[in-house]
């Protein structure tokens, strides 16, 4: 009769993934830094503790027996969750998904279309939302992951990094500042 799963030791999948991925002991051993006399002993002695043979050894190397494909199969899969969980738990999963909001004021969307369109060109899970207001609001009531603010100086609660100068030019028609000095026009600006 065979062993318990509980007694089971974890690297045991490794050591069959490593020789059946490899198809003999010798890559296999190159690959976990183990030599073929131990890479033969823990095989046969997961085989005997198992109660199953789970490679035929052949001239031409180790090949899975029907059993012994079901417990790579098992095991690879094993592998994967165990190396989804570390990749989360470690945070060496960076892919970018999910939503992103992005508070702004209106004047600032079309120069920031492009800049858009180059990061989701790169990262193709991300689904921007925009939140357009003339005061940087929103990060602290969490409406917002990122705020871009005409203003020198970051609010109360929130760090602010200069991305760079922006600049207005006022526009007339050329017939009106032959009538009147530049100064002496009504202007309209935002407050």
């Amino acid at each position: 009769m065979g062993r318990n799963a509980a007694a089971l030791d974890w690297n045991d999948l490794r050591l069959c993934l490593a020789v059946a991925r490899a198809g003999s002991l010798s890559a296999a051993g190159q690959e976990l830094d183990l030599s073929h006399t131990t890479l033969l002993r823990r095989i046969a002695a997961l085989e005997k503790g198992l109660g199953v043979t789970l490679f035929r050894r052949k001239t031409t190397g180790y090949e899975l027996t029907e059993e012994g494909r079901a417990f790579t199969e098992a095991a690879g899969v094993a592998e994967e969750k165990i190396l989804d969980a570390l990749a989360r738990v470690t945070g060496a999963d960076q892919e970018m998904r999910g939503p992103l909001k992005v508070a702004l004021p209106d004047l600032s969307g079309g120069a920031l279309m492009a800049v858009v369109r180059e990061f989701l060109h790169a990262h193709p899970e991300i689904r921007f939302e925009f939140l357009v207001s003339q005061r940087p609001s929103g990060l602290t009531l969490g409406e917002a992951h990122v705020a871009l603010a005409l203003t020198a100086d970051a609010p109360p609660g929130q760090v602010g990094v200069a991305i760079g100068p922006v600049a207005f030019a006022a526009y007339v028609r050329r017939d009106l500042t032959e009538r009147a000095a530049p100064d002496g026009l009504a202007w309209v600006g935002l407050a």
